[in-house]
């Protein structure tokens, strides 16, 4: 430590080159926005195959359900607890959904932003590009 305050005058500060910095500060740009797009995937994947699912659960319930009055009126007590769960199962699906979608808007409003905020990077790209 001592050294260092005493050091001889010929040595001076030295500092990393530009370049160094450049590719440091676009390494950390890119890695915020590589968690941004991992997120975004996440949310995608998720949505998608929820609303799958969701298409598939409100099929069977319509068919499970019926479309004539007398069917509503006349179902067994099987029959109604089946379609309770599917209408409690869909309304927590479509939530999700909802939420997910919320989201997805976020990450992609965040990606917009670092574009913005940082337009010399390309945002696209695995690696800092050499200059």
């Amino acid at each position: 430590m001592l050294k260092r305050i005493f050091r001889s005058s010929s040595e001076t500060f030295r500092t990393r080159s530009p370049e160094r910095d450049r590719i440091t500060d676009e390494r950390l740009v890119l890695a915020i926005a590589a968690t941004i797009d991992s997120g975004l995937r996440s949310s995608e994947y998720e949505h998608d195959g929820l609303k799958r699912r969701l298409e598939d659960v409100i099929s069977i319930a319509a068919i499970v359900g019926g479309n004539e009055i007398e069917d509503v009126n006349s179902q067994s007590d099987p029959r109604a607890e089946l379609l309770q769960k599917s209408d409690d199962e869909i309304r927590i699906g479509e939530a999700r959904l909802r939420t997910l979608e919320n989201n997805i808007e976020h990450f992609r409003s965040l990606k917009r932003d670092l574009r913005r905020r940082f337009p010399g990077i390309n945002l696209d790209a695995t690696e800092p590009a050499p200059k």
